[in-house]
């Protein structure tokens, strides 16, 4: 899991982005911690700060909490320029949101 937290967001890096979101499972989950240590990873590396405002928490499965934060993220007065999502089920949620508001 570790494995996937790293290169996506240093990838994302590699774009260019600098304030990556992170949205994710339950942090009581066995899912968490390995894909939020690659996350931190790649920004420590990359010397971004972590930034506990860009971090959210849905279940994955319901598409509008995934919106619901999506929502607080874009009202950041500094929103996030790419999103790393912590699974398929909200990267999918994400993109549908992404299309319906033209980002």
């Amino acid at each position: 899991m570790k494995k996937a937290g790293y290169p996506a967001t240093k990838y994302l890096i590699e774009l260019g982005h600098k304030r990556i979101g992170f949205i994710t499972g339950p942090i009581t989950s066995a899912w968490f911690l390995p894909r939020f240590k690659g996350y931190q990873k790649a920004l420590r590396k990359a010397r971004i700060p972590l930034d506990w405002n860009l971090m959210k928490e849905t279940n994955g499965a319901d598409k509008n909490q995934d919106e619901l934060v999506m929502e607080e993220l874009f009202s950041l007065p500094d929103s996030p320029t790419a999103i790393f999502a912590a699974n398929d089920y909200r990267a999918l949620h994400i993109l549908d949101y992404c299309r319906k508001h033209n980002l």
